[in-house]
């Protein structure tokens, strides 16, 4: 009876016998690989707006009346330390002042499950410049 039943049981399975197991192989190291993705990405984006930020807070101050270079790159780079901690490493943070515009750039890494991406950021403005009124009988 016990053989019998067996025989019935390998007749239902078929050629279907395993087939279970071989879609786990295949599936689960896909998701698996899909998570981490996600996870990378998600580590990227949030590398890459912290940068951004500092680039447009760094921007702001190098762009007030009497500013000079170096406290755009000072005002990035206090940014990046309340903002980053360990996210962002490696960075470099550049600061001009044009004639009109004042321009700072960041770049730096974040690391992530996969490895280490480069993340940049530039932010420009122009400046700003006090121009008297002109006197009102002139």
């Amino acid at each position: 009876m016990k053989a019998l039943r067996a025989v019935r049981r390998r007749r239902r399975l078929g050629d279907e016998h395993g087939f279970v197991t071989a879609q786990f192989v295949i599936v689960i190291p896909l998701v698996l690989f899909a998570v981490v993705a996600a996870v990378q990405g998600g580590a990227y984006l949030h590398a890459q707006r912290i940068v951004q930020a500092a680039a447009e807070d760094g921007s702001e101050a190098a762009r007030a009346n009497n500013a000079t270079p170096d406290i755009g790159r000072v005002v990035a780079l206090d940014t990046l330390s309340q903002l980053a901690g360990s996210i962002v490493t490696g960075v470099t943070v550049m600061s001009t002042r044009r004639a009109d515009e004042a321009v700072v750039e960041v770049a730096g890494h974040a690391t992530g499950p996969l490895g280490s991406m480069t993340v940049r950021a530039t932010s420009s403005g122009p400046l700003e410049r006090f121009r008297p009124e002109p006197e009102a009988g002139r």
